[in-house]
C-alpha cells in the first residue's frame, strides 16, 4: 500500500509538506488510512492570510491563481494559462485513465 509506505513522511513534523487546499486530502488520509498529516504548508491558506494582511476580502483561490500572483514565471513556464482557458467538461472527470489532449 503506497499510503502506508509514505505515512512516516506524511506524519513527520520534521519535513514540511506543501499542499494546495489540503482539507480533503487530510480527511481521506485520516479517515481511510489513519494517517495524520503534520507540518503542512497550505498555499490556499497562505494566500488567504496574505489577502487578509492586505485588507482585501478573502476567498478560496485556485492553485493557478496563487501561482499567477506570486510565481508568474512558473505559471507561464508550465502553461497554466492554457490549462485555465480549456473548456471544462465535467463528464470527462469520471474517465480513467485520462488521455492526453
Amino acid at each position: 500500500n503506497i499510503v502506508q509506505s509514505v505515512s512516516p513522511l506524511l506524519e513527520s513534523r520534521e519535513v514540511v509538506k506543501v499542499f494546495h487546499d489540503c482539507r480533503e486530502d487530510a480527511s481521506i488520509l485520516l479517515h481511510q488510512h489513519q494517517v495524520s498529516l503534520a507540518a503542512v504548508f497550505d498555499t490556499q491558506v497562505a494566500h488567504s492570510l496574505w489577502l487578509e494582511r492586505k485588507n482585501f476580502d478573502t476567498y478560496q483561490a485556485s492553485l493557478a491563481e496563487v501561482l499567477r500572483t506570486f510565481l508568474v514565471g512558473t505559471y507561464r513556464k508550465h502553461r497554466w494559462d492554457e490549462l485555465e482557458s480549456r473548456e471544462m467538461v465535467p463528464a470527462r472527470w469520471v474517465e480513467r485513465p485520462l488521455q492526453p489532449q
